[in-house]
């Protein structure tokens, strides 16, 4: 267990204060669980399997609806999660684009989210991507050459509206670190929730990227041999 343990569901308090809509705060990723970091902390979004394990092939984003209910003069918070996206690889076969974008699905009204968006890595990879007519994701120079861990969410119009802090090399004796997104600029709920699903299907790519073991020689020769092989049924090895 991370030292970073939010309350439960019915302990939580609703978002209120700077959630949503106002910037500087910071939501944190700990495992299927987004939540602010500043108390009152209580769970945002849920994610169907944990993206920095890139263990499944389509992922669904859910959120907390809280409403206060009051019984026998009691009053108690009651949460529910509702679905508002799903993503997943759009695989494509193209000398143009070597790395497949990841197609986010809206499952909710077109009022509260967007229908279809297209998340595209740059011809370097992940670190840097973009979901068109909305944001994008880069890394700063000064974190390219350093090697850094930040990466800068910007909308359309190149305004920063969060910066995203990668989780480093775990340390001997450390908890793991977790990833980070510190929301910089006041957003609209569809907004916010759009830029949490790109946020998560990101570190999706890239924990996909790194979990996937190197290509060895064989490996090469196997994908060489691969029907049609880009260049016809004949192999090439």
């Amino acid at each position: 267990m991370t030292i970073h343990e939010p309350p439960t569901y019915e302990e939580g308090e609703p978002p209120c204060g700077q959630l949503p809509g106002s910037g500087n705060y910071t939501l944190i990723l700990d495992g299927c669980d987004i939540y602010p970091s500043e108390p009152p902390s209580p769970f945002l979004y849920k994610l169907s399997s944990p993206v920095c394990q890139a263990a499944a092939q389509v992922y669904r984003l859910d959120k907390f609806r809280y409403r206060f209910s009051q019984t026998d003069g009691e009053g108690r918070l009651i949460s529910r999660p509702d679905e508002i996206y799903e993503f997943q690889t759009k695989y494509t076969y193209s000398f143009k684009k070597l790395r497949s974008p990841v197609i986010i699905e809206g499952k909710t009204s077109r009022s509260r989210t967007n229908r279809c968006v297209m998340l595209e890595p740059s011809v370097t990879g992940w670190s840097s991507c973009s979901a068109e007519g909305h944001f994008k994701a880069k890394m700063s120079l000064w974190n390219q050459v350093t090697k850094g861990s930040r990466i800068l969410w910007e909308d359309m119009a190149g305004v920063v509206v969060a910066i995203e802090t990668r989780p480093g090399k775990k340390e001997v004796k450390k908890p793991e670190p977790l990833p980070r997104l510190e929301i910089k600029e006041s957003l609209g709920e569809r907004e916010l929730d759009l830029l949490v699903a790109c946020w998560a299907a990101r570190l999706w790519k890239e924990a996909e990227r790194d979990e996937r073991p190197p290509m060895t020689w064989e490996g090469a020769k196997r994908t060489l041999r691969r029907k049609d092989n880009w260049f016809g049924s004949t192999a090439l090895l």
